[in-house]
């Protein structure tokens, strides 16, 4: 059985619709970034996926055992340091205390925080010492499935690519699945085997993106060759509401070479270049 299985699935919030019905399969193992404009139901898929949403149009498919979640906002409890944020879930699964200060101290330590820091209250951390935090308190549990909903979109670059190297390493010790969304075709292709691009109102999978080497075999340099590449693409521009970029010759705009394997899911509106 598939990890996460939606068929069908669509969602309304009132007389509005978010989400047009679409059909999503994630594997063990593998990790997918979900990327699109504002509006175009992201977060409404993730919410979904989690639970938080309940589902009136088609289904979900839940093959997990454990779920993680980091949000936007580090979200940490104000009267608990550190060290006990991230050992909340342990706590809440009956862990006994000894064992799971011992497990968020050493999660804690592998993420760059001190002693010091993990005895701290989020108050007095940092904005990047919170979203280390909040990524350990995910992670402590070992999930099957890792939800990422744009974690590292306030962090500067040196911290971002710091933080998203560690996760891709722990994820690859823990074996779990990922699912993401985010604005950024670079974190996209640092960390996610799969892109799917959304877009519209309602939104629709538009793009779906194939690198042939998976994240944790990416080097930096893939990395940026594989942007300038998903740029370049009429499709992908298309959902972001962006012009043609008119300085890349037409031979060039599809990245259908050994970097994609790429396809249209959908037509784009009648007013976007097609794909």
């Amino acid at each position: 059985m598939s990890l996460l299985r939606i068929r069908g699935f669509g969602h309304r919030y009132g007389a509005r619709r978010a989400l047009a019905p679409m059909d999503l399969t994630l594997e063990r193992g593998e990790s997918l970034a979900v990327l699109g404009p504002s509006g175009c139901g992201k977060s409404t898929l993730l919410q979904a996926t989690a639970g938080l949403l309940e589902i009136g149009e088609g289904t979900i498919e839940r093959g997990w055992q454990n779920l993680g979640m980091v949000f936007q906002e580090p979200r940490l409890l104000a009267w608990r340091s550190a060290l006990d944020n991230i050992a909340l879930g342990l706590k809440a699964r009956g862990v006994r205390r000894r064992e799971r200060r011992a497990a968020a101290t050493a999660l804690g330590t592998r993420l760059g925080l001190s002693a010091a820091d993990l005895a701290l209250y989020p108050a007095a951390l940092s904005g990047g010492m919170r979203s280390r935090v909040a990524l350990a308190r995910a992670l402590a549990i070992e999930p099957d499935l890792l939800l990422l909903d744009e974690p590292f979109a306030a962090l500067d670059i040196g911290l971002r690519h710091e933080l998203e190297q560690w996760l891709l390493r722990e994820c690859l010790r823990l074996g779990c699945t990922m699912l993401m969304i985010t604005h950024s075709p670079r974190e996209a292709l640092r960390l996610a085997d799969r892109l799917l691009v959304l877009g519209g109102q309602p939104g629709r999978p538009l793009l779906a993106l194939q690198p042939a080497l998976r994240a944790t075999d990416r080097s930096e340099r893939d990395v940026l060759a594989l942007e300038t590449a998903l740029l370049a693409d009429t499709g992908f521009r298309a959902a972001f509401g962006l012009p043609p970029d008119e300085r890349v010759e037409a031979t060039d705009r599809a990245p259908e070479t050994a970097w994609f394997q790429h396809h249209c899911l959908a037509t784009p509106a009648p007013d976007r270049q097609a794909c």
